[in-house]
């Protein structure tokens, strides 16, 4: 019988991602595969076969859409503008490769290059503000587990 699709969601740390990059970047260097030093490899499937192992190739071609969530773009450090690429690339192909069904990118300080970037390439902003300390307390009073 058939099998109903759904959607997943994925959450990538940037941190993570852009340390991925900067590894993946100095082997294609050392190892001069590449003229340019970049590979055709995708960003995502790097990080997911450092993270998931082999069951990340599924990554590239996956059975149901993906929601990506990039957790802290602010995080990016050197690797932002390659991140940035990357995301543009999937953004300006998403109809094509059908893989992310939305993209929702995190970052914690209202960097203006950060928000313009991002802006060009069609995102929307909500701002949310921190909790303060008394109501992250009240809130961990009112869930019930033990704290």
């Amino acid at each position: 019988h058939a099998m109903k699709s759904g959607v997943l969601s994925l959450r990538v740390p940037v941190s993570q991602l852009a340390k991925v990059w900067e590894d993946h970047s100095q082997q294609q260097r050392s190892t001069a595969t590449t003229a340019t030093g970049r590979s055709n490899e995708d960003l995502l499937v790097l990080w997911g076969r450092r993270r998931f192992g082999k069951a990340a190739t599924r990554l590239a071609k996956p059975k149901d859409p993906i929601i990506l969530i990039l957790d802290g773009l602010d995080e990016a450090g050197n690797q932002r503008e390659a991140i940035m690429s990357w995301l543009k690339h999937h953004v300006r192909h998403r109809e094509n490769s059908q893989i992310f069904k939305g993209i929702l990118v995190t970052f914690r300080y209202p960097e203006v290059s950060n928000r313009s970037g991002l802006l060009r390439l069609g995102f929307s902003f909500l701002e949310i503000e921190p909790l303060s300390l008394k109501d992250v307390v009240k809130a961990a009073r009112n869930s019930g587990q033990e704290w």
